[in-house]
């Protein structure tokens, strides 16, 4: 089965028909503004976002795409959605409920979780050239403009090294790219994102501004 929106189609199966009209609305409202955000002109392609209902076929699609692993090879057990391309592969509630610490994830939930991987597919649009990133604007844009921790707590408890090529908890993504936008505008995160040398001479500074914001506020 499949719904059609305007930046997205979305094919589900009868896992998702209970849940699967209370989102469409606002899964069309907000991809809007993630395309506005990146100033997308021309969208070409529209996402097709697969609601996975077997998590193992999710999981070996995962590894086909040759994502982040275990040292034992086996996919994250957190490991819920990922973009590639104009491809999204998520799970749908029943199968994302069985990745750690997302056994009580509701449907607003996965409207985010799809939402943040819509969001590195259109930044994959924009990149010039796609294996040149840090990690923390690349979450950072999907945390932040999916919603996804708008209800949750700032925290900063990461390194350099693990906001530029690391794995942390996605909150130190988030909070980072907050202030970055907060505090310098949408149109300099643009320039990040277009000029990769810019990025890389800019990141360690961004990254002590962050903290000391940060820790200057949990003082107060």
């Amino acid at each position: 089965m499949k719904k059609e929106l305007k930046y997205m189609t979305i094919e589900y199966t009868s896992e998702d028909l209970g849940y699967i009209e209370l989102f469409i609305d606002e899964l069309n409202r907000i991809s809007e503004e993630i395309v506005r955000f990146f100033n997308i002109k021309e969208f070409g392609n529209k996402v097709h976002v697969v609601l996975n209902d077997k998590l193992e076929k999710f999981r070996q699609k995962y590894i086909e795409v040759g994502y982040y692993l275990e040292e034992d090879g086996t996919v994250p057990k957190w490991s819920c959605g990922f973009a590639d391309g104009d491809i999204v592969e998520t799970l749908c509630l029943k199968e994302y409920r069985k990745t750690l610490s997302h056994e009580n994830a509701d449907v607003e939930d996965l409207l985010h979780l799809i939402l943040h991987e819509f969001t590195h597919s259109c930044h994959n649009k924009v990149m010039l050239d796609q294996e040149k990133y840090y990690v923390w604007l690349s979450e950072g844009l999907a945390t932040t403009l999916s919603h996804q921790h708008d209800k949750s707590e700032l925290i900063f408890n990461a390194t350099l090294d693990e906001m530029k090529d690391g794995l942390t908890d996605y909150r130190n993504y988030h909070t980072m790219f907050k202030y970055v936008l907060d505090t310098y505008g949408r149109d300099y995160v643009l320039k990040l994102i277009e000029d990769y040398d810019l990025l890389v001479s800019h990141t360690p500074v961004l990254f002590e501004e962050t903290k000391e914001v940060y820790n200057k506020s949990k003082m107060r």
